[in-house]
């Protein structure tokens, strides 16, 4: 079973990570720090590919790009996911590939030059030089070459997907639970489960009001993907990433609240391990994820008066979402908003 733990950035996902390596049977698949296992649904990632190559080619430019661009997304993650498949993540995929590629030649890279002004000036020039030696009986090519890719509606894309994903996991060995962060699209999970053998996902999200305050005064540049300039852009952004339409009634995929693991820990413990039928025995009960010490991470906007007026307009356009909060959880420890954990 492959376990994704997925958020929306910054709602605590890496609590239930700490949490499932805790059980018995789960073995957490590490890159280092910061990693996360998003090859599936990265731009220029496995959807990509396959929306390119299966469901819209174009005349071979798209599959020619999209392979081209994969692979420069591989030598951006090549040394993270060395780290557990034994420096052989390159050679996958280079085997991969091969079963999708149909015709591999030299050649011109057309679409880079039709997007860039200067690009089309160098092409000018290129030619100009080209038809003055061609003229001249020299036949020299003058575009920077590299190797084209040609693949319109490969055969079993899905299937040497899978094949692929498979191999990466278990490149160091068959465990019977693989523990992954960020696998999956939280908007549409299902998209890219179809890429592993027997997927299981969990999303964690947060309370709205808390996750404002935290992104707007606490993370400084590091949550600049989420928009605080103004509340009304918060707002929508929200709920925008929270629309579950595609996945909603899926019974392999689960949303639970971070508050939840802190204030329900027993409950939402049995619930994640229900759902993760398989996963072992707690037998590391608490070692990695310590409800006691996240709670301090949560029901902190009330300490920042001066997004009060914010916090009423979050608490009036984002209802669904709002955490009660039990009366007893006053956060009066939480005076170092630098220390915040398991976000």
């Amino acid at each position: 079973m492959e376990i994704g733990v997925c958020g929306y950035g910054y709602t605590g996902s890496s609590a239930l990570v700490s949490l499932l390596r805790e059980f018995s049977n789960v073995t957490f698949l590490d890159g280092g720090e910061d990693f996360e296992f998003t090859l599936s649904y990265t731009p220029d990632g496995l959807e990509d590919l396959e929306f390119n190559l299966v469901n819209n080619p174009s005349k071979g430019v798209r599959s020619d790009i999209s392979i081209y661009r994969f692979l420069l997304l591989v030598d951006l993650l090549e040394r993270s996911y060395n780290k557990f498949t034994n420096n052989t993540f390159r050679q996958l995929t280079q085997d991969y590939l091969s079963k999708l590629i149909q015709v591999q030649y030299k050649g011109i890279r057309i679409f880079e030059y039709e997007r860039s002004h200067w690009k089309r000036i160098e092409k000018m020039a290129r030619m100009l030089v080209y038809i003055k030696l061609k003229k001249k009986n020299i036949d020299v090519r003058c575009f920077p070459y590299r190797n084209r890719y040609l693949s319109i509606y490969p055969d079993d894309f899905e299937e040497y997907t899978k094949q692929y994903v498979t191999k990466i996991l278990n490149a160091n060995g068959n465990y019977d639970c693989i523990l992954l962060e960020q696998p999956f699209s939280c908007g549409n999970p299902l998209n890219s489960m179809r890429f592993f053998n027997n997927p299981r996902c969990i999303i964690v999200d947060r309370d709205p009001r808390d996750l404002y305050v935290l992104c707007k005064r606490v993370f400084g540049t590091s949550a600049l993907f989420i928009p605080t300039n103004t509340v009304e852009e918060y707002i929508e952004y929200y709920k925008r990433l929270r629309d579950d339409r595609q996945w909603r009634d899926s019974s392999i995929v689960k949303k639970i609240q971070f508050e939840d693991l802190i204030y329900k820990y027993d409950e939402t413990v049995e619930t994640v391990s229900s759902f993760l039928n398989g996963i072992g025995d707690h037998v590391n009960k608490q070692k990695f994820f310590k409800p006691d010490f996240s709670r301090k991470n949560t029901n902190i906007f009330n300490h920042f008066k001066e997004d009060s007026e914010d916090i009423v307009k979050i608490e009036q356009e984002l209802v669904p979402w709002l955490y009660h909060f039990p009366e007893d959880s006053g956060n009066d420890e939480a005076t170092d908003l630098n220390s915040f954990t398991f976000l």
